[in-house]
């Protein structure tokens, strides 16, 4: 019998750069830089924070926050040509992007930034390393947990989550937990519909969802 584990997953969004090396701004010089961010209104203090103090350090560039809303917009722009200069994007589609030639590898800038790489999680550096080389630098990340309405259980009677919890005793608890009361319909257990979010459920029961995922093919190309 398998114990129910806590579902833990590492939301991943990833940096990337999908131009030309960049150049170092010589005296009286400046090198503008286009960054597109995933939902850049709604972190853009976060990211005009980062922003300026990256100016600060590195005078002579000039930095450009854009977004976008859909992926789609993104590899229309790269089939194009006209890709912005750093990438902020998420791990499914990352794999195909290196495989094509589009991201710039990122291990000499790494040494010359002095950059101790090994200080993130050994999960996050595995997302950004394709054929132990770095593509993408990890710079968000989240946990799964799972929360349970006391009120609901005391209603039915039924015990509240223990630490030894089986996948079976989830089950049977969501089972009772489930009704339909004055027509309104009940769930006992629910989560997002995303498949982040249940992809942890798959892996923390010791199973994986893909045999081998540097082999994957994706559809995005």
């Amino acid at each position: 019998m398998k114990t129910l584990n806590t579902a833990a997953v590492m939301l991943f969004a990833v940096l990337i750069s999908t131009s030309c090396a960049p150049g170092k701004a010589k005296k009286n010089q400046t090198i503008e830089l286009a960054v597109e961010g995933w939902r850049t209104l709604a972190w853009a203090p976060i990211y005009n924070q980062a922003i300026r103090i990256f100016e600060k350090q590195h005078p002579g560039y000039k930095v450009k926050l854009c977004g976008y809303n859909q992926r789609s917009e993104i590899l229309t722009r790269i089939a194009a040509g006209t890709a912005p200069d750093l990438l902020a994007w998420d791990d499914e589609p990352f794999l195909p992007l290196v495989q094509k030639n589009i991201c710039l590898c990122l291990d000499e800038y790494i040494k010359q930034e002095n950059f101790n790489y090994a200080d993130l999680i050994s999960q996050s550096r595995q997302i950004g390393t394709v054929h132990n080389s770095v593509y993408g630098i990890v710079y968000d990340g989240g946990t799964e947990v799972m929360f349970y309405n006391k009120d609901l259980f005391a209603a039915r009677g039924v015990p509240l989550p223990r630490t030894d919890w089986t996948w079976d005793n989830m089950l049977a608890v969501a089972r009772n937990l489930t009704a339909t009361e004055n027509g309104q319909k009940q769930y006992g257990i629910s989560m997002h519909w995303c498949w982040v979010n249940w992809l942890s459920w798959i892996w923390c029961s010791s199973h994986k969802f893909f045999a081998d995922f540097t082999r994957l093919l994706c559809y995005i190309f």
